[in-house]
């Protein structure tokens, strides 16, 4: 069969337009998007932080991925602001001074858990609303800050059932909420993506839920946390917008926030079976945490809305951090007295 001259022209062209159409097209979506206003993705995120002594904020743990290193740990940010952070033996955060331990020892006990707010990122040790809590409460609790950066609604679940079996069991734990919880406790594509920034900090592994109707509640380790994003993102626009999009419906069409219920039953179910007061507090003025406050008080969980306003800048560590300041820390330590003292009350 002879293929004639205008044949062959007519294949040579729809090969070009097979071809070269693609390309057209991903030059056009890029340069719209830049002109949009979006951009490659940013280099590698490394905080500017260092700490001393050691240069590592954390340690590996086989029950809750990681835990604060015990001791005395001077954290600098951005080499212009300092706080102090000391961790006992294991591993929970000062409420009090050292030298008054044996003041509290057969003292009834009160658990706080929760991550990086409840800790006290970016303040010192008497400037938390765990250890304000302690000094409201010197002569009645024993108050453990359970709290520690980067975790999650999971890790207060084990934290509880670790505890009940290696001390005395508290007469109220509270479990301080907020949503990004929600994606710590599913761990999240965004949640492993942001943690890989921290690594350098210490082994940051994680452990996380799923849930359904037909399995219930189930937990797991992540041994390795590990996110790659899409290749040349850092070089292109498009391949960026693409990656941010996925991220975004990965969280949009997870269920991290029945997730996250379910977690919150198993602690009141396990507070119940051990005659414990328990008391989920939010921590931020968002739908999502309101939301959660309502639903604790669907399933009679004492539940109090301890936020504050972030638009105002005193509750803000500002210039050195985001995170809440002194001030709002303050804020938190009033309401959440106040509260427990109703509920001692009823």
């Amino acid at each position: 069969m002879k293929i004639n001259k205008h044949t062959k022209k007519r294949f040579v062209f729809y090969c070009i337009i097979i071809v070269f159409l693609p390309i057209v097209i991903i030059i056009i979506a890029e340069v719209s998007l830049r002109l949009l206003g979006h951009h490659p993705a940013s280099p590698k995120y490394r905080p500017n932080i260092t700490v001393e002594p050691g240069g590592r904020y954390f340690q590996k743990d086989s029950l809750l991925g990681y835990t604060h290193l015990p001791g005395k740990l001077f954290v600098t940010l951005n080499n212009n602001y300092t706080f102090i952070t000391t961790h006992k033996s294991n591993t929970l955060r000062i409420t009090h001074p050292i030298a008054e331990d044996s003041n509290y020892v057969n003292k009834p006990k009160l658990w706080v858990m929760g991550g990086s707010d409840t800790h006290g990122w970016s303040i010192n040790n008497d400037e938390t609303y765990v250890w304000l809590l302690q000094e409201l409460y010197k002569d009645k609790y024993e108050i453990r800050n359970f709290g520690c950066s980067g975790y999650g609604t999971i890790h207060s679940l084990l934290q509880i059932m670790d505890g009940l079996k290696n001390s005395k069991k508290p007469e109220i734990i509270v479990v301080a909420y907020s949503s990004v919880h929600d994606r710590r406790n599913a761990f999240l594509l965004r949640r492993r993506k942001a943690v890989t920034s921290w690594n350098f900090l210490g082994p940051l592994s994680q452990p996380y839920a799923t849930y359904s109707e037909k399995n219930g509640l189930q937990i797991h380790k992540a041994d390795l946390v590990e996110y790659k994003g899409l290749p040349f993102n850092e070089y292109s626009s498009l391949l960026n917008f693409i990656e941010k999009v996925y991220l975004y419906f990965d969280e949009k069409f997870s269920n991290s926030n029945e997730v996250t219920k379910a977690i919150i039953d198993k602690i009141n179910e396990i507070c119940q079976k051990n005659d414990i007061k328990l008391i989920v507090a939010g921590m931020e003025n968002r739908d999502i945490t309101l939301e959660m406050i309502e639903y604790c008080n669907s399933k009679n969980i004492n539940a109090v809305d301890l936020s504050v306003d972030y638009n105002i800048s005193e509750n803000l560590n500002l210039p050195h951090d985001f995170h809440p300041s002194p001030v709002a820390h303050k804020k938190f330590a009033k309401k959440l007295g106040d509260f427990i003292n109703k509920i001692n009350n009823q």
